[in-house]
């Protein structure tokens, strides 16, 4: 595991994805796993999710929550490097209710080797337009015993 310079863990990936395997994958930039987030019916939880960037580009992400008041997001902004994973957080506040249509989006686009303020570099960008601007959807359901139940269906 090594550590980037704003101090969040990057994972790097097991192996270099190699050209031929970015073509296999031209329909996917961002990979999160897993793709939904689920948690207990009631109290609090915790979701870890790792993203995988496929692309050869850096890309600048930002997290975007549909229920501020129950969950958190950590880290909001951060930047992936070509063919390398970070982890994003997903915590539920105690006495939190999931709505039915919850979710986390992370947008994401392309972004230069000099860009470090990844807040601004979306401020920027949401002036300009939404154009170049891409996101993953991860849903937010309640695991149900050993049935999971995904609320957003």
């Amino acid at each position: 595991m090594e550590k980037s310079e704003d101090g969040v863990k990057t994972v790097p990936l097991q192996q270099t994805v190699s050209d031929s395997q970015l073509s296999e994958r031209a329909d996917v930039d961002l990979s999160v796993d897993p793709e939904e987030a689920l948690f207990p019916p009631v109290g609090a939880g915790k979701s870890d999710h790792m993203v995988v960037n496929y692309t050869k580009f850096r890309l600048a992400l930002k997290a975007k929550c549909s229920n501020n008041g129950v969950f958190r997001v950590d880290p909001v902004f951060q930047i992936i490097e070509p063919n390398k994973c970070k982890n994003v957080t997903i915590s539920r506040s105690p006495g939190g209710v999931i709505k039915k249509n919850d979710k986390v989006l992370l947008m994401y686009a392309p972004c230069d080797e000099k860009m470090t303020d990844v807040k601004a570099f979306f401020k920027e960008l949401d002036l300009k337009s939404k154009d170049g601007q891409k996101y993953v959807k991860i849903p937010i359901g309640v695991e149900s015993g050993q049935k999971k139940v995904n609320l957003d269906r």
